[in-house]
């Protein structure tokens, strides 16, 4: 995709692009965990917990880990596929989007 910069120039930038739908079973299965202590770390830097935002959540692991420190969670993905795959939380929305 071509993108257009303030200065009329144009150059290749790949924006919104969905590398995990056709495996989504597969990327959830092998999917690693991050360590319990960026959440801590994520929480230590906020003062409101009132709304986190996962940009990429995939299949929602970091999303269940957020819920347990913020009033709402805010999911979202490329992949509608994986968001299917994503486990249902009360404080958790999970949104496809698309660029």
């Amino acid at each position: 995709m071509l993108h257009e910069t303030n200065s009329s120039k144009k150059s290749k930038i790949g924006y919104g692009q969905d590398h995990f739908s056709a495996i989504a079973k597969e990327y959830d299965k092998g999917r690693i965990e991050y360590p319990l202590k960026l959440y801590s770390f994520l929480a230590h830097q906020c003062t409101n917990f009132q709304c986190a935002w996962d940009c990429a959540t995939g299949s929602g692991q970091a999303a269940i880990k957020l819920a347990n420190v913020f009033e709402k969670v805010v999911a979202t993905d490329i992949s509608k596929e994986l968001l299917e795959l994503a486990p249902e939380h009360p404080k958790i929305r999970g949104c496809p989007t698309s660029c």
